[in-house]
């Protein structure tokens, strides 16, 4: 029963010590990324699918920045206190990036497809100081079957919220709600549209 109950006081403690980590520590570093968007597709706005493309497209995305693993900071106190993650943004990236157009029912995304859609990470980024804002940014460009870029462009999205201080799941919800209107944005550009059209 004691064994048990010292047991129970260890896991407590140590869960505790991750917790305070990211709320109490100058570096919260090693947080995995969670998608955890408090919107979905259909709140984002109506994508209008007139013209609706045929095309298979290929998603490929690159995270070229300095410091990828940076994703945020809190500038409530000095030294503002970093946001740090031994994830791949670029493959956070991809994974949601496949889903959302998927469910957008503008086009059909697909490992096997001809058609290319590169993306570099410009920002992927939340800055703490009374609220959350994040900002996610992505240079896209649209590759046809034959390798030829066929438009390029630039989609963000934005989300501001409240939340507790310092805390991983406003930094993922705010991230994850960013991304959503980023790609909503993608999938609105009339120009991205027409030119998706145009690879079927």
């Amino acid at each position: 029963m004691i064994k048990t109950i010292i047991a129970g006081l260890t896991a407590f403690l140590v869960a505790g010590c991750s917790h305070m980590a990211l709320n109490e520590g100058s570096n919260a570093s090693a947080i995995p990324l969670v998608w955890k968007p408090t919107i979905n597709v259909a709140q984002a706005g109506t994508v209008d699918l007139t013209g609706r493309a045929n095309a298979r497209l290929r998603l490929e995305v690159s995270d070229n920045r300095s410091d990828p693993g940076f994703i945020g900071r809190n500038s409530e106190k000095l030294p503002p206190r970093k946001v740090t993650t031994p994830d791949s943004v670029a493959a956070f990236v991809n994974e949601h990036m496949k889903q959302l157009i998927s469910s957008n029912g503008v086009t059909e995304v697909d490992d096997a497809g001809t058609v290319i859609l590169k993306t570099e990470i410009q920002q992927f980024f939340v800055e703490e100081t009374e609220t959350y804002n994040g900002e996610v940014r992505l240079k896209v460009t649209l590759v046809n079957s034959s390798g030829n870029p066929v438009w390029t462009g630039i989609t963000s999205g934005t989300s501001l919220r409240f939340g507790r201080s310092y805390s991983a799941e406003n930094y993922y919800e705010t991230l994850s709600d960013a991304l959503i209107e980023a790609v909503h944005n993608l999938m609105q550009s009339e120009t991205f549209r027409t030119a998706l059209a145009g690879t079927s």
